[in-house]
């Protein structure tokens, strides 16, 4: 009998797939200081479709729009799986207006299979480094998939998720 549900588990999880990651909250420092180091922490969940729209491999996608003087100095994902962010030097659809700044692409340096992170939650980590003008700022913030190609992620099948009907969260901080 185990090994009967065993199989029945794996053919449900096998009928589903991921297309885009849904962000669900953004947690922001509101101050720091200029020049100073903070940490943006991004909560979401993996969306799961039928998986004849979202069958293969993927590649997560974070877009940050902040400030040109705000560096980002680190960025790592978690959920199924753990690594880095690697920066996306090509042209990347954006998700909407950059109202914070320019967008800046983030993408996990390896794909993984949709059915292993279907419905799964997931955070990203971003470190950054303030700049030294003192002022409030917006920080914009997306997340998506793209799917996988040879040599990497297919940038222009990018599907960016939804967070309350909108592919994106925004945060203010102050710089002082």
């Amino acid at each position: 009998m185990r090994r009967r549900l065993t199989v029945v588990s794996a053919a449900a999880v096998a009928a589903v797939g991921v297309s885009c990651v849904n962000l669900r909250d953004v947690v922001c420092p509101l101050e720091v200081a200029a020049g100073g180091k903070f940490e943006v922490r991004l909560v979401g969940r993996v969306a799961a479709l039928p998986a004849a729209d979202a069958a293969g491999e993927y590649y997560g996608v974070l877009a940050v729009a902040a400030p040109a003087d705000m560096d980002i100095r680190e960025a790592k994902y978690d959920g199924v799986y753990s690594g880095k962010l690697a920066a996306v030097d090509e042209y990347v659809p954006p998700p909407g207006e950059a109202e914070a700044g320019e967008w800046r692409y983030l993408v996990t340096r390896r794909p993984f299979a949709a059915v292993e992170w279907a419905d799964a939650p997931c955070e990203a980590t971003i470190k950054f480094k303030a700049g030294r003008t003192p002022g409030e700022y917006r920080l914009a913030f997306a997340a998506g998939a793209a799917p996988a190609a040879e040599g990497g992620p297919d940038l222009s099948r990018l599907e960016w998720g939804r967070a309350d009907g909108e592919p994106l969260i925004a945060r203010g901080v102050t710089v002082k």
